[in-house]
């Protein structure tokens, strides 16, 4: 009776070992950037000694490939995220793949997971349309310590289910991708946990492998609140952001998180307005030294703009930039002599198609602002996704009765927003919508591409 009771007992405890042993995927698999020829696969693991990604296209004759990714022992128990590259793929070309840990296939019986990779393209080919969806602040709540939770924060999430069955071909994100509360800031583990905490939310769990996503960040995903290049854990949060997204490039040198890309005829400048910011607040606002982007970043933008023959050219960045009439410190205008400079260069170059995009007031607008040559540039503000709308802005008339804002762009919800670049009677269009986290449609606006551009 007592052999009996102990061999059960043994068992027991191998087939709990067994299952505590087993590998497993942590979240979904996110899908980074798509290139013509390559593709980045995001994974968090668990377990595992060996990864698997079988890809295989679907519109063209082709077999399946294997991409293999062997753990070292020491990281087989703990959560691994990995980068799967994928390579030597054809362009145009839609691929299933499929997730292997250990041998073991990783089911997703809800949603199939693809991809498709970028046509060639040639001076004289018409562009095609595409569209991308674009947000920021999005907090979650935080369901193991719930003293880390701000009132009235994380209360909606419906923005990402619509989100991930909105067709577009990729996700934009504006910065405060997550919202680090002082015990995650402190740490380079507190940060990876907040991280990790996103990747893995099941509200989310269908988003990450339905399109390519890019981002940038602002404060509250580097650092503390309204946090500068003085942030003590800068290079640690660096080095988490290029852990858990999956741009191109990061910045040059090891310096900041900023990048391109290209999709059709248009290119996005991501920027990092953290990373070599001064504080926002000094009082002495006009010095020509004070840094918003700073001297490296600043000269790669106007290089780029410079050699960009796209029809569009959004500058992506976390604080909004256009808007002369913010009260808020953290806005470009309170790094006046940068921002004129930038704006000048526009100017002078007459560079066209330049549209910016930005987040962080927990609100969305379009605003215009009027420059030489008989047009105006553009920003889109778009935010928040799940953080706290701001509705106080009664509270300040200068901002409420904005004169820069387009009537009838000002949104007090919860909301992401759909960009589409058409094409219709040979002409080149900007579509926006503004969509709510039930799905509604809060409004649209569609310009020309000679909207976007100063007369020559």
């Amino acid at each position: 009776m007592y052999k009996f009771a102990l061999k059960a007992l043994i068992i027991n405890f191998l087939l709990q070992l067994s299952v505590l042993a087993a590998p497993e995927l942590l979240s979904s698999p996110m899908l980074g950037y798509v290139e013509h020829r390559e593709a980045m696969i995001w994974l968090q693991t668990k377990g595992a000694k060996n990864l698997t990604v079988k890809f295989t296209p679907k519109n063209l004759a082709g077999e399946t490939k294997n991409l293999e990714l062997k753990f070292p022992e020491t990281d087989q128990a703990q959560a691994k995220t990995s980068k799967a590259i994928l390579e030597n793929l054809k362009p145009n070309t839609l691929y299933s793949y499929e997730i292997y840990l250990d041998g073991l296939q990783q089911k997703h019986p809800e949603q199939a997971w693809l991809f498709k990779t970028k046509r060639s393209t040639y001076p004289g080919l018409a562009p095609a349309d595409f569209s991308f969806l674009t947000g920021s602040c999005a907090y979650l709540k935080d369901d193991e310590d719930l003293t880390l939770n701000a009132p009235g924060y994380g209360e909606n999430l419906g923005v990402y289910g619509q989100m991930a069955s909105t067709p577009a071909d990729f996700m934009l994100w504006l910065g405060d991708n997550v919202y680090f509360r002082s015990a995650d800031y402190s740490s380079a583990s507190g940060m990876d946990r907040r991280y990790a905490k996103l990747r893995q939310h099941p509200d989310l769990a269908k988003l990450w492998p339905s399109k390519s996503h890019y981002a940038i960040w602002d404060d509250h995903d580097y650092g503390p609140n309204d946090s500068n290049s003085s942030f003590e854990l800068k290079e640690r949060s660096r080095n988490i952001f290029v852990k858990y997204w999956g741009n191109p490039s990061y910045g040059e040198g090891g310096k900041g998180i900023y990048t391109k890309f290209s999709f059709e005829d248009a290119d996005f400048f991501l920027l990092d307005d953290r990373y070599f910011r001064d504080a926002s607040q000094a009082k002495k606002i006009d010095s020509p030294d004070r840094q918003f982007l700073g001297k490296q970043q600043l000269a790669w933008l106007k290089n780029g703009l410079l050699g960009s023959n796209a029809s569009f050219k959004f500058i992506v960045v976390g604080s909004t930039f256009l808007n002369d009439f913010s009260t808020y410190k953290e806005a470009a205008a309170f790094y006046p002599e940068e921002r004129k400079d930038l704006l000048a260069f526009l100017d002078a170059e007459k560079i066209p198609g330049v549209m910016f995009l930005s987040g962080d007031r927990h609100y969305t607008e379009m605003i215009e602002l009027k420059r030489p040559g008989n047009y105006a540039l553009k920003e889109l503000v778009c935010s928040p996704l799940s953080s706290m709308v701001y509705k106080d802005l009664g509270k300040d008339e200068n901002e409420m009765n904005n004169p820069l804002r387009i009537a009838g762009t000002l949104v007090f919800e919860n909301n992401f927003c759909k960009l589409s670049l058409v094409t219709e009677s040979n002409q080149r269009f900007l579509e926006i919508k503004v969509i709510g986290s039930n799905g509604a449609e809060q409004w649209s606006k569609r310009f020309k591409k000679e909207d976007f551009s100063a007369n020559k």
